[in-house]
């Protein structure tokens, strides 16, 4: 099973369905596209569901910032989740090869799907998404979730980029891994793919230059709808240090780069409220 993290607005539906036109499985009942994703979120409605269920029994949207409560992962809300993993799982992806899952609240949930997953004996690998947090944050504000009474911010977009990619850093070491960049997958995306089936140890049912054309025709300009990069003056220091982090492994996938971004996600969930 392959874990497509990160936020909403990062470039993750966008990677998924390139994911796909090489033959990841999905699963059938997938949300429908919306003004926010015209060409499809690519998200396992039930998967959703489950995470949605789950986080508001905990109190939280996926737009809040701040901790998971403590003792979460055995939290009664955690086992009904379990259960209803195992349920999809079981019923969806069976004796499916490769299947992979996208949600951006599994930047934040991962660690109990990848353990249900592992006790089902299922390898589970991630790709990490990764955007510009100012490009996020600006896209997000033009996308207002229907329980907000107002778009978020860019600093809290920003913020909300940092949480998620710190959790998603802290929790999925413990899988092999490896970190994509819109930017690359927009100019290169079969030889990004090419790469994610490399570094993961995947043999991709479709080899990705016989599905390039679709790849590309899929890939159209209307995929960018914001550039901008993030300065010292936009963000707080730490963000910026997973800014400079994420492309450092983007460039070199070495375990020391890994470790670091670690290390300053360890430092970023400290903080939260």
């Amino acid at each position: 099973c392959v874990l497509v993290l990160g936020m909403p607005r990062s470039g993750t539906s966008a990677l998924t369905r390139c994911l796909n036109f090489v033959g990841m499985d999905l699963g059938s009942n997938l949300l429908s596209p919306a003004k926010m994703n015209a060409k499809g979120f690519w998200e396992h409605g039930d998967a959703v569901g489950i995470n949605d269920r789950l986080l508001e029994a905990l109190g939280l949207y996926w737009y809040d910032l701040g901790s998971l409560p403590d003792g979460w992962l055995t939290s009664a809300a955690a086992d009904a989740a379990r259960d209803e993993i195992r349920m999809i799982v079981k019923r969806d992806f069976d004796g499916v090869p490769l299947w992979g899952l996208k949600d951006p609240r599994l930047c934040r949930l991962a660690p109990l799907w990848i353990e249900v997953l592992q006790e089902m004996g299922i390898r589970v690998v991630s790709v990490f998404m990764i955007r510009s947090p100012m490009e996020v944050a600006e896209s997000l504000s033009r996308f207002p979730d229907y329980r907000l009474a107002a778009p978020l911010s860019i600093p809290h977009g920003v913020l909300l980029w940092a949480q998620d990619l710190a959790e998603s850093g802290g929790t999925a070491h413990s899988i092999p891994r490896v970190m994509v960049d819109y930017e690359h997958l927009l100019s290169e995306p079969v030889e990004v793919v090419s790469k994610i089936g490399d570094e993961l140890g995947l043999v991709w049912p479709i080899p990705p230059v016989e599905r390039g054309e679709a790849i590309l025709a899929f890939l159209d300009v209307g995929m960018r709808t914001h550039r901008k990069s993030v300065s010292a003056d936009q963000a707080p220091p730490l963000v910026m240090e997973l800014v400079e982090a994420c492309a450092s492994i983007v460039h070199d996938a070495s375990p020391a780069k890994w470790s670091q971004l670690t290390k300053i996600s360890a430092r970023v969930v400290e903080q939260l409220p």
